[in-house]
Formats: C-alpha cells, sequence, structure tokens
C-alpha cells in the first residue's frame, strides 16, 4: 500500500527559525485507515544538520524511517 505524505509543518520560534518539522500521512484502502504524524527534532538530524536545511524530500525520507523503526519495536 502506498501511504502519501498528506502535509508537511514547519514549527518556528519567535525569530521564524525552524525547531521541528511535523510530517503527516494518510491513506484509506480496502476499509483500512492509516494516518501518522511524526515530529522531527533536532536529534534526528546528522550532526551539524538543522531544521532549516531539510527540504521536503529528506523530511519525508527520514519520516518514514522513524516510523518504520516504530514498526520494527512494536509488540505484534
Amino acid at each position: 500500500m502506498k501511504i502519501p505524505m498528506s502535509k508537511i509543518t514547519y514549527q518556528l520560534d519567535g525569530e521564524g527559525v525552524a525547531k521541528s518539522i511535523i510530517v503527516e500521512y494518510s491513506t484509506f484502502d480496502m476499509n483500512n485507515n492509516l494516518t501518522a504524524k511524526v515530529e522531527i527534532l533536532p536529534e534526528h538530524l546528522s550532526e551539524g544538520q538543522v531544521i532549516d536545511e531539510v527540504s521536503r524530500k529528506d523530511a519525508d525520507a527520514l519520516a518514514r524511517s522513524i516510523i518504520n523503526n516504530w514498526l520494527i519495536g512494536a509488540d505484534a
């Protein structure tokens, strides 16, 4: 099942600097509904990288990796 990104939001501080990115996914397929919301924080990034430098494509890849880690660690 393809799970498309439905929304991406950059959370800014009072000076306009991005502090986090919220990536949301939503799909409905064959009576199954899936939604996920991931907040990407500075600690999720490589050393020296900042939230303001993360592209939409990179945020999508990172959020999908975080979701995958949740699923791998989930009890079946």
